[in-house]
């Protein structure tokens, strides 16, 4: 019912940045496929039996990291985290599940046994694959454990059941949906960045929201909109975005009218 979905889930906790909503309606309107947007209130919907250890993560992330293997394993389709610019349509990756039960990124498109390790922001997968089933089944084992170190029950747990399965799988660069490394967030607020690059060779630019805090705090205060309007790197790709989504962008009088 759900295979050609992408699917991505928010929970408020603390502050929620401006232009997570926009980035939602930009998904809807360029990944060409069903979007879902999972809530907490609409999660049972879609997944009628979590284990309860899982209500009580208290890393978010982690939480999330548990979600995002559910629902896939479940359903099947495409996880995509709700921090990401969506460029162009998306449908070509769900298109490869014909032919592989699995599809991640990774730098250079490749795997090996060791570091970097497949990523768990965007990824699809065949309902009831063996590689989602066996991450889900991996995952559990570790319950009723609520805590984990960062990255332990995603990429680190995901990583080597596809290497192990790599017959299965398709390994797309990630460096066509996260141009900008988590730990150079900055370059976002760049004014000296030339965007043309990103705009010509990637179909989506990954935020890393988590990363945003400390390396450009500004940006998790403004909207989509406000965003555009800016000079600096960022703005640029917001502008392309909404401009293929067919949104127009507010002069800055009516903004500030807001």
């Amino acid at each position: 019912m759900f295979s050609r979905v992408i699917w991505q889930y928010w929970e408020t906790r603390g502050h929620k940045p401006a232009f997570i909503d926009g980035l939602h309606a930009i998904a809807k309107r360029n990944a060409g496929v069903e979007v879902i947007l999972v809530t907490p209130e609409t999660l049972g919907q879609y997944l009628p039996n979590i284990p309860p250890e899982i209500f009580n993560i208290g890393e978010l992330a982690h939480k999330a990291d548990m979600l995002r293997a559910m629902l896939v394993r479940r359903h099947g389709g495409m996880w995509l985290d709700s921090d990401a610019i969506v460029l162009q349509k998306l449908d070509w990756i769900l298109d490869l599940l014909d032919t592989y039960e699995f599809v991640c990124f990774n730098d250079g498109g490749s795997i090996a046994r060791g570091r970097p390790f497949v990523r768990v922001n965007c990824f699809a997968s065949r309902a009831g694959g063996l590689i989602a089933s066996e991450w889900v089944r991996q995952q559990h084992a570790l319950l009723p454990r609520t805590r984990f170190r960062w990255a332990e029950i995603g990429s680190r747990l995901l990583h080597p059941i596809c290497f192990d399965h790599q017959e299965k799988l398709k390994i797309l660069p990630f460096e066509a949906i996260a141009p900008i490394p988590w730990n150079e967030a900055a370059e976002f607020i760049n004014p000296e960045f030339d965007a043309s690059s990103i705009l010509r060779d990637c179909y989506m630019v990954m935020l890393n929201n988590n990363s945003l805090k400390s390396r450009a705090p500004l940006l998790r205060n403004m909207t989509v909109e406000r965003i555009a309007h800016g000079d600096f790197l960022l703005s640029a790709v917001m502008r392309h975005a909404m401009k293929v989504a067919g949104l127009t962008i507010p002069t800055v009088e009516a903004l500030n009218a807001d």
